[in-house]
Formats: structure tokens, C-alpha cells, sequence
């Protein structure tokens, strides 16, 4: 007694050859959607990560400060000295860099305008931010 007969004999059927082409193209559809979407992530892209880091040294104390005659060019300064840091502090964590915008936060009192410091004006602050990483995906040339 044959495989299939024995199936036959305990009440089952046979697969039909329609059946199986069926069966064969249903499990190969997932396949061809998962490629099409590889194929269509191809490419490099910056990944930024979840986790919030901060240049604040603790307890939301300043890291950093612009000054100039002017309040406006000091908070320019500032926002330029902190984007800096944070992308450098991304680097330092093993990221390739500051991922998007960062959320300055001025500390100094009586913000957001500047203080005197005795011969300029100065605004201080800190940077909240996230990092980054460049992540890249050869295509596949199987399916080009």
C-alpha cells in the first residue's frame, strides 16, 4: 500500500496538482513583498535613536554660552556652540551625529532674554537631543 492510498483509506484525499500550483504560489506571494520592499529600501539612510541625551553637565546646569553686544547675536552663538556640542557628544557615544534638530534649553536667569556679564551680553544653556546613525543596505543584485 502506497502513501497515498493509505491516505485515501483513512478518509483524506490526494492534493490535487491545481492544488499544489495553488499552495506554491500562495507561500511564494509573501516572498516577492518582502523583496519588492528590500529592493525599495535599498540605499543609506540616518536611523535616529529613541533615547533623549542631553550636553547638561547634571541638574540642568549650563554647558555652554554665547556672548556678543546684542542679545540676539548671543543666543545666535549659543544655538550654534550647542548644535555643535551635541553632535560632538554623539560622536563621543560611537554615533555617527546629532540626528535632526536639538531642543535648546536657556538657563541663565531672567531667559529667554540675555544677561551682563560685565562686558557682553550672555545667554546660557544646555542641549536636549537625540544621535544618529548611518545605516546602509546593499541592493541586492538578484533583484535589480
Amino acid at each position: 500500500m502506497t502513501r497515498n492510498s493509505a491516505i485515501r483509506n483513512l478518509g483524506g484525499s490526494e492534493m490535487s496538482n491545481l492544488g499544489r500550483v495553488a499552495l506554491a504560489v500562495l507561500c511564494m506571494v509573501p516572498l516577492f513583498a518582502v523583496t519588492a520592499a528590500v529592493k525599495a529600501e535599498a540605499g543609506c539612510h540616518f536611523v535616529c535613536s529613541t533615547t533623549t541625551y542631553t550636553t547638561s553637565p547634571g541638574g540642568g546646569n549650563p554647558s555652554n554660552w554665547g556672548m556678543a553686544n546684542d542679545c540676539g547675536t548671543a543666543k545666535a552663538q549659543l544655538s550654534s556652540n550647542l548644535f555643535n556640542e551635541a553632535d560632538n557628544h554623539c560622536l563621543a557615544l560611537g554615533f555617527d551625529g546629532v540626528c535632526g534638530t536639538i531642543t535648546e534649553v536657556q538657563t541663565n536667569p531672567g531667559a529667554p532674554d540675555c544677561i551682563f556679564n560685565g562686558t557682553m551680553l550672555q545667554a546660557d544653556g544646555y542641549a536636549d537631543h537625540h544621535c544618529g546613525r548611518e545605516v546602509c543596505i546593499d541592493r541586492d543584485p538578484l533583484l535589480q
